[in-house]
């Protein structure tokens, strides 16, 4: 009845308010260890010696997770602060897509893996906020690796068609049963063929508000036990 109704209604809204308040809470300490882990790397390059490589890559491997942790609470506080209200500003300037996409293929960890990155010749123009664009990507690739067999081909695709700018991420994973596509975007649904691999359910949902924030769209192809492809499309500069 809508008493019911309201009542959940006003309980969603009250966890969304909490996970978007711990998640700025824990942004400080995040940055602490992060920011240690990085004084103390340059430090013991300067003693680099047999005994200090350990370490290092130990330093190395913090600092990374830091890193994932602090993007997984950005993509909380964004995903919670909308539905609560909260605007998500964008820093609008003309970002190369081809660029983006090959940065961000090197800095995604691959655990084997092979990302290919193919584009047309010269840049591909879109208006729009560079970090969040590079979060976008980071999600799609990080899955693709994430649900793949280890040295499986990931291939990032960026070009034009239709007047609009186009990225696809295809990798030859355990892909999507039928049943959960329709959902794969909501928040903390995950496909039922996961069992195993660990996840929040927060980064496709983060992925498709930034993309429908630049008037674009997002869109999935899997078969099971075939592979995904995720594309994405972005409108061009105006002077592109």
């Amino acid at each position: 009845n809508a008493r019911l109704y309201r009542q959940a209604r006003e309980a969603v809204r009250t966890r969304d308010e909490f996970l978007s308040t711990v998640s700025h809470d824990l942004r400080n300490p995040l940055a602490s260890i992060k920011g240690l882990a990085q004084l103390l790397h340059r430090r013991a390059q300067r003693l680099a010696t047999a005994e200090t490589v350990s370490f290092l890559e130990s330093l190395t491997r913090i600092d990374a997770a830091a890193t994932r942790m602090t993007t997984l609470l950005d993509e909380l506080v964004e995903v919670s602060g909308l539905r609560i209200g909260q605007p998500l500003e964008l820093a609008r300037r003309p970002v190369d897509l081809v660029a983006l996409a090959f940065e961000t293929a090197g800095t995604v960890r691959t655990d084997g893996h092979i990302v290919e990155v193919a584009a047309e010749d010269g840049a591909v123009v879109a208006s729009g906020d560079a970090s969040r664009l590079q979060r976008v990507l980071t999600n799609l690739i990080a899955n693709a690796v994430k649900y793949s067999p280890a040295g499986a081909r990931i291939s990032v695709a960026v070009g034009r068609a239709d007047g609009v700018a186009v990225i696809a991420v295809r990798d030859e994973g355990r892909g999507v049963p039928s049943a959960d596509l329709p959902y794969i975007f909501e928040r903390y649904r995950r496909g039922s063929n996961v069992e195993g691999i660990s996840g929040s359910g927060v980064g496709l949902t983060a992925a498709k508000q930034i993309v429908e924030l630049h008037g674009g769209s997002i869109a999935v192809e899997s078969a099971e036990g075939v592979g995904s492809t995720f594309t994405v499309r972005l409108p061009l500069a105006d002077d592109e």
